[in-house]
């Protein structure tokens, strides 16, 4: 796995705590460690790996902007352990930015969240349109995988009408087939995450 968000939510999911001088992200992408010194076991599966992600993350978008090749660095760089893992699943951020860019460049294919809201709907379509553009220019093959709706409000049995509106549109936008069974708003998640655990877990 790949943590590419600067809040690192994933590296802290997984139980990681660095140390100022070890190696992440920024290391792998500006290439000053050898790929295999920014990637590490996880400690309940011997085949999960992870090039983890902290706060200063934030500082290579400058970078990736005066690369020349921003969206595609990121690819590039997975080329060299390419024959090692055969899965690499990459954690991006919620925010269009040049980490974004990347991660999209280096995609096969794409699960896209998105909120069961207005708001939400706006992000997706405006996802989308990044995504065409970067076809366009040969930035990207990446195909959409699923779009994956969450914070689905329901009252009792009955879905509020805006989260309903929202998934609808969804649907008109990409097509109904991409669109997956949504996730319901509840505490449930947050309290797993917080704990570190699943939710079957959870109870």
């Amino acid at each position: 796995m790949l943590d590419s968000d600067p809040q690192h939510n994933l590296t802290t999911y997984l139980g990681f705590e660095l140390e100022p001088d070890q190696p992440t992200l920024l290391e792998f992408l500006k290439k000053t460690v050898a790929p295999e010194d920014s990637i590490y076991p996880t400690l309940d599966n011997d085949n999960l790996f992870l090039i983890p992600a902290d706060d200063q993350l934030d500082t290579v978008q400058d970078y990736l902007s005066n690369s020349g090749v921003g969206a595609t660095l990121l690819k590039r760089r997975l080329e060299a352990v390419s024959n090692i893992f055969k899965v690499c699943i990459i954690d991006a951020p919620p925010q269009r930015s040049q980490i974004c860019l990347t991660v999209i460049g280096a995609a096969d294919f794409l699960l896209i969240p998105a909120e069961a809201s207005v708001k939400g709907y706006g992000s997706l379509v405006r996802t989308l349109d990044l995504l065409n553009g970067l076809r366009d220019v040969g930035a990207t093959g990446a195909d959409v995988l699923g779009i994956l709706p969450f914070r689905d409000r329901w009252i009792g049995n009955t879905q509020a009408h805006e989260s309903r509106a929202a998934v609808e549109g969804m649907r008109d936008e990409a097509g109904a087939d991409l669109v997956l069974p949504s996730i319901r708003e509840s505490e449930r998640y947050k309290q797993a995450i917080n704990k570190r655990t699943t939710l079957s877990e959870l109870g």
